[in-house]
């Protein structure tokens, strides 16, 4: 759906989430994440919800793979 419609990398949830920050905290598959940062690379260093996090925060709370949480640094 992205892929057709990039700016949905942009569109944030209603709790202010971005889709970087809802892929890292319901661990996403590796080659959505990635395409969800290759569509908004910028969205890594965006800190949303109450306690602010960026994606990677999302990534380590959530205990993520190392693969997912480096693709994160990378963007960022």
């Amino acid at each position: 759906m992205m892929e057709n419609h990039p700016s949905l990398a942009q569109t944030k949830d209603r709790n202010g989430l971005l889709p970087h920050h809802l892929a890292a905290q319901h661990n996403a598959p590796a080659d959505v994440l990635e395409k969800i940062i290759e569509l908004y690379p910028d969205a890594c260093d965006v800190q949303c919800g109450a306690k602010g996090f960026t994606p990677l925060h999302f990534a380590v709370e959530a205990n993520l793979p190392t693969p997912k949480v480096k693709a994160l640094i990378k963007a960022s």
